[in-house]
């Protein structure tokens, strides 16, 4: 299935089921990039990209390797080929599908994440219980935190770097990832707590659902994905709220980079300029970029995407 397919069949799927969310596919003629500080940026865009290591080609044959013994929590490890000794960043790549299996699984992102290997990082693209495979509440948050986590097992036996981790998701996948960022602001006795969660370097989340009360086309299903009516406020759902919405987890003490392409029409771009600037008010260095005609899975496509923001991100997350 290629993109053009998938989207529909997400706009379809949607349609029928109800996802929620008004469509918005006007795409204005420029808009230019936009940060909530744009000012004190540390990326600059060029035309032309490099690796971070001293030499990589294509990326080696993933490694399909289980991080538990659930037949969904599996990941795709791809280390590139390089002559560098030093041990490797590792860029976690989440799906997503509106927390749905039937929508997308971790096949979906492997051409992506062989664009990324392709820029000199290990990447590891994994999958997880969704909505439809076991994934309700509190499912889908406790794989993350074992898919993520189990970068200190890879890195006992591949050249990795575990105090070098990255964390880049779409839509769905972008909300999991802003929470990988807050897993530190969970409490002991919350149902997805984790003793010593992994350190991220940086998180960029690429049309991502950072607010899972706001408005999108997954909308409707936020309330399986976290386990209470997300229209029914009252004192319980604010501390699920709390634990689930990145909106609501702020601060991270991580740096992130929300990127939102202007044609849009699932997850709108305001969702990401909301986010970047609660979290910089809050004092996270986070930024937004639009990116101007780019559709919703226009950013996972690297036809279309300047790669060369995602590359230069990532060696800002790296850098010693």
């Amino acid at each position: 299935m290629n993109i053009t397919q998938h989207l529909f069949s997400i706009d379809l799927v949607c349609l029928l089921a109800g996802c929620g969310g008004a469509k918005n596919n006007t795409t204005p003629s420029s808009l230019p990039i936009s940060s909530a500080s744009a000012a004190s940026s540390p990326i600059a865009l060029s035309s032309t990209s490099s690796s971070s290591n001293s030499s990589s080609s294509i990326a080696s044959t993933p490694r399909l390797i289980a991080y538990g013994s659930n037949p969904m929590q599996v990941g795709e490890l791809r280390l590139p080929q390089t002559t560098s000794n030093k041990a490797l960043p590792l860029v976690i790549i989440i799906h997503g599908g509106c927390w749905v299996s039937a929508y997308a699984d971790y096949r979906f992102m492997a051409g992506f994440a062989q664009a990324v290997t392709n820029l000199g990082y290990a990447t590891w693209n994994i999958e997880y219980r969704a909505l439809g495979t076991g994934g309700n509440w509190p499912i889908i948050f406790q794989d993350i935190n074992q898919a993520v986590d189990y970068t200190r097992t890879l890195a006992q036996s591949y050249p990795i770097d575990e105090n070098k981790v990255a964390v880049i998701g779409h839509s769905a996948g972008g909300h999991l990832a802003l929470w990988t960022a807050s897993r530190i602001n969970l409490k002991s006795d919350s149902d997805l707590y984790t003793k010593n969660p992994l350190a991220i370097s940086g998180v960029i989340s690429l049309a991502g659902i950072a607010n899972v009360t706001g408005n999108n086309s997954c909308n409707s299903l936020a309330s399986e994905v976290i386990g209470l009516p997300i229209r029914s406020p009252n004192d319980n759902l604010t501390q699920r709220l709390q634990e689930t919405s990145p909106l609501q987890m702020l601060p991270t003490r991580t740096n992130t980079i929300l990127i939102s392409g202007s044609a849009d029409g699932i997850v709108p771009s305001s969702m990401g300029e909301e986010y970047s600037t609660k979290a910089t008010e809050l004092g996270d260095h986070s930024l937004h970029y639009v990116l101007p005609s780019l559709g919703h899975f226009d950013l996972i496509d690297a036809s279309k995407t300047n790669w060369t923001l995602y590359q230069q991100s990532l060696q800002e997350f790296f850098k010693d």
